[in-house]
């Protein structure tokens, strides 16, 4: 079992992540996950309050879960999101448990990567990196145990 503990990130938190995950747990845990990534997260649980979100609020990636509660699905989160010429180069990650060839309208919607679930710390690392955004690991690693 290994315990991580972070330090303060300073200038290292310039990206702004937004979430959109209905799941309490799946939320926290890619929050804490971009955190350590040296990303500042916003959070919405669903897809209305993203929206209203963005209006204020500016994101250099988002994190999409597809299958949101009631509402609006993430394929639909995304694509209005996207049609603000603010977001028409913002990367969309599609975090969910179906499999690619299931989501209908994944890339016209405007997604870049699709990450599935569950997912491990590195496999949303990579998918960063191809987001071109200069991750870094902000660990106090004299705390981590093995």
């Amino acid at each position: 079992r290994r315990v991580i503990s972070l330090h303060d990130c300073g200038d290292w938190m310039k990206y702004t992540a937004l979430i959109v995950e209905d799941d309490h747990a799946s939320r926290e845990y890619l929050r804490v996950l971009l955190g350590i990534f040296g990303l500042n997260p916003l959070v919405a649980e669903d897809g209305e309050k993203a929206l209203l979100l963005m209006r204020d609020q500016q994101a250099d990636l988002f994190l999409i879960d597809i299958a949101l509660g009631p509402g609006i699905d993430g394929i639909e989160v995304c694509r209005r999101l996207k049609k603000d010429i603010r977001n028409s180069d913002t990367p969309a990650i599609a975090v969910t448990a179906f499999e690619k060839d299931e989501l209908v309208g994944f890339e016209s919607a405007g997604f870049s990567e699709y990450l599935p679930k569950p997912y491990t710390a590195d496999q949303l690392r990579t998918i960063l990196e191809k987001c071109d955004l200069q991750v870094k690991m902000c660990l106090n690693t004299e705390s981590i145990q093995g």
